[in-house]
Order: C-alpha cells, then sequence, then structure tokens
C-alpha cells in the first residue's frame, strides 16, 4: 500500500505524539525513582557509610568495591545518564567517590578519566564542549533515540 505525503506526514505526527507521550512518562519514572534515590542517601549518609557498604550514591546496589568493580561501577554512572543531561569527569567522580572512599579523588579521577576518554572512542557518550586548562570537557551520552525510522511499504 502506497502512503501519500499527507498521509505520511500523518503518520509521522502520531509516532511522534506516541514518543513524546512515552518520554513524558518515563520522565516521571525517573524522578520517582530520583525522590527514592535521595531518602536512600540521606539514610545512607546517617549510618556513616562503611566501606562493606553495599548501596553506594550512584544509585544501585553494588557489591564492596575491588578493583575489577571499580570500573564496572563508573561506566554505569556514565551510561545510566539521561541523554538529555550533561557531565563532566568532576561530577561522574562526586556521584561514584562515596563507593569507593578506599581511593583518593586523584586516583579515581585518573580513572574515571581514563573511562571517559575509552567511551568516547568507542562513540558511547560524546564531548559537547571542550575543557581547557583547569575547565573540564562537559559530556553527554550518545542517544540512540530518533535514529532515522526505516519505511516499510506493505
Amino acid at each position: 500500500m502506497e502512503l501519500t505525503i499527507p498521509a505520511y506526514r500523518e503518520k509521522i505526527v502520531s509516532l511522534l505524539e506516541l514518543a513524546e507521550l512515552e518520554v513524558r512518562k518515563l520522565r516521571d519514572q525517573l524522578s520517582l525513582l530520583d525522590t527514592i534515590v535521595q531518602g536512600e542517601m540521606e539514610k545512607h549518609s546517617a549510618s556513616n557509610c562503611s566501606s562493606s557498604s553495599t548501596v553506594c550514591s550512584d544509585k544501585r546496589i553494588t557489591p564492596p568495591p575491588d578493583d575489577a568493580n571499580i570500573g564496572k561501577v563508573i561506566r554505569n554512572a556514565f551510561l545510566e545518564k539521561s541523554p538529555v543531561d550533561t557531565f563532566t569527569v568532576t561530577s561522574i567522580v562526586a556521584l561514584v567517590h562515596p563507593c569507593f572512599q578506599n581511593l583518593d579523588s586523584d586516583n579515581l579521577s585518573k580513572r574515571v578519566s581514563g573511562i571517559a576518554r575509552r567511551l568516547e572512542k568507542s562513540g558511547k557518550i560524546k564531548i559537547i564542549e571542550k575543557g581547557s586548562g583547569r575547565k573540564p570537557h562537559t559530556y553527554q551520552l550518545v542517544s540512540t533515540v530518533g535514529n532515522p525510522v526505516e519505511v516499510i511499504d506493505d
């Protein structure tokens, strides 16, 4: 079946409205999760956050930190950002530091920078504003949403 231009346009508008509705639902879910996580983080901070704790500020439950898990937690912190959010190495360090209190900030920052470089080279995140000197690069998750839709005629 061949579509006319107005019918094709109407179909695209309908798909766009459905996508916008889905985005609103996801934003509401994210807001609810952030509220829950904030409450967990406040409880976690109140209990002095021991190094064997399983609740970290990176919004996930993780096993106690060791060298193998550090990279995974850092990568997940990058990849679980919203495609509309921007972030820097400093913001990711601040997010994961409570999980790795046995590491100093400089060491953690070097690990986060290395992972950011690898994720950027692999195309999972992109630099949206290059930093210089004391100003860090600003990154954004590469969105897979919005790729051209292939239209198949019946």
